[in-house]
């Protein structure tokens, strides 16, 4: 993986390497009258001056085709498959809040389904006990069947091929990054092999509400998405 300091410290070799080419050229500055340091600083060197100025120029030519050909098709693919990523990421949450209102409910409609992908209006709308069962994500998972099941595990399994998609195809540099996206690949690839059981159906709404109401229960929330935050991390 190359890490972006190595690009810094290419762009700072660059740098030098026309700063050199300047100082050792035999070409009359652009300036008539220069100040006293940028004189002093620029005088070339006693000898050398055409090895220096050779090396200088084929420095910052190379670096200048890195840049070109290398760094700047990378970060623009970095770009679309991260902003990719973020949309299906959205598309999923929309999706999967349809089946879960079609479970507890049987009613889906597109504004509520857009409210709730808020997850403060999630907790608010998840956690209202409107049937007397303890909260409608009670409902959801009373009423879980194997049609819902089926269509929730497709779209895990979606999520979790656009997941290894982009691992596959970015040069993730922080292992931070790259450990949580397989992670969570490897969760979301549970999810997908859970039945109706109990435990399973248990196991399965404790992994929906912590990504949809950003749930931490170890610290009881979070104001982020954290899925969203590592998304927009891959640089």
């Amino acid at each position: 993986m190359r890490s972006k300091y190595i690009d810094i410290v290419l762009l700072i070799f660059g740098i030098m390497a026309i700063l050199l080419a300047i100082k050792t050229s035999d070409d009359i500055y652009p300036w008539e009258k220069p100040h006293p340091f940028i004189e002093a600083i620029f005088n070339q060197f006693q000898t050398g001056n055409e090895i220096v100025f050779s090396l200088s120029v084929g420095s910052a030519v190379s670096i200048l085709f890195y840049f070109l050909i290398v760094w700047y098709p990378e970060r623009r693919k970095r770009y679309i498959l991260r902003n990719s990523l973020r949309e299906y990421y959205h598309r999923f949450r929309l999706s999967t809040i349809g089946i879960l209102l079609l479970s507890c409910n049987k009613v889906c409609e597109y504004s509520l389904v857009k409210k709730l992908n808020d997850p403060e209006e999630f907790k608010k709308y998840f956690t209202e006990d409107v049937t007397g069962t303890g909260g409608r994500m009670y409902d959801v998972m009373n009423n879980f069947d194997e049609h819902h099941l089926q269509d929730l595990r497709i779209e895990l399994e979606m999520l979790r091929d656009e997941l290894a998609y982009i691992i596959s195809q970015v040069d993730i540099s922080e292992p931070k990054i790259l450990d949580f996206f397989k992670n969570l690949s490897k969760y979301v690839y549970r999810m997908e092999h859970l039945t109706l059981e109990y435990d399973d159906i248990k196991s399965l709404s404790n992994f929906l509400w912590q990504m949809f109401a950003n749930a931490d229960f170890a610290t009881g929330g979070s104001d982020e998405d954290i899925i969203e935050v590592m998304i927009d991390k891959i640089r």
